[in-house]
């Protein structure tokens, strides 16, 4: 069982796997969630609602880029002995499930891509901002920061070949960084907590 640590900043122990299983658990609903967002954007379209338009290509780069983004991002903020060895863990989960997609090419390209960004960004490095709204003129407001370039990231390497989605590509690019924001919230609430441990012999 997790026990609490003592200090300042009291956080939870857990081992590696079970701090994976976790995050492979709430990545998978919350970017279901994501989805079906999506889905329901295609009631817009010429002949309405219909589902059959999200392909299988579309809904394997999308998870491979969610859980790879997600956990890049939560391994840079967790704590704990054994945070390398979980993120190990983890990166060996993405890798089975690209493998049992036909997607390993593509993990190896995305992981490269999502890794470059988020060290590219100095206000994510230093100061730990992922997003910041910011007010365009005309009473509305527009996310800027590392947060909407993955959201970006995240909606081009699912969904812009998608030919059928053209029509309403903006509005799938604005609820995929909606939902890959919020997912982020949620994440990173629930793993801050946690402080990694080596896993028990």
């Amino acid at each position: 069982m997790a026990s609490e640590t003592t200090g300042s900043e009291p956080g939870i122990e857990i081992d590696a796997q079970r701090m994976v299983d976790g995050m492979f658990e709430m990545f998978d609903e919350l970017g279901d969630l994501a989805l079906n967002r999506v889905v329901r954007l295609t009631r817009n379209l010429e002949g309405g609602f219909n589902p059959t338009l999200i392909t299988p290509d579309n809904v394997n780069r999308f998870k491979i880029t969610w859980f790879t983004a997600l956990g890049e991002l939560m391994f840079r903020e967790m704590t704990g002995d054994n945070v390398p060895g979980a993120m190990e863990l983890f990166l060996d989960e993405v890798r089975y499930q690209a493998d049992q997609r036909d997607e390993t090419d593509f993990l190896d390209d995305i992981i490269a891509e999502i890794r470059s960004a988020i060290d590219a960004d100095r206000a994510y490095a230093s100061e730990g901002i992922f997003n910041q709204p910011s007010g365009n003129g005309n009473g509305s407001s527009k996310n800027a920061g590392l947060g909407p370039v993955l959201a970006r990231t995240l909606a081009d390497e699912a969904f812009s070949a998608n030919t059928s989605l053209s029509p309403i590509y903006g509005d799938v690019r604005q609820t995929v960084e909606d939902e890959f924001i919020n997912a982020y919230g949620h994440a990173t609430i629930s793993c801050s907590k946690f402080v990694v441990m080596a896993d028990p012999s």
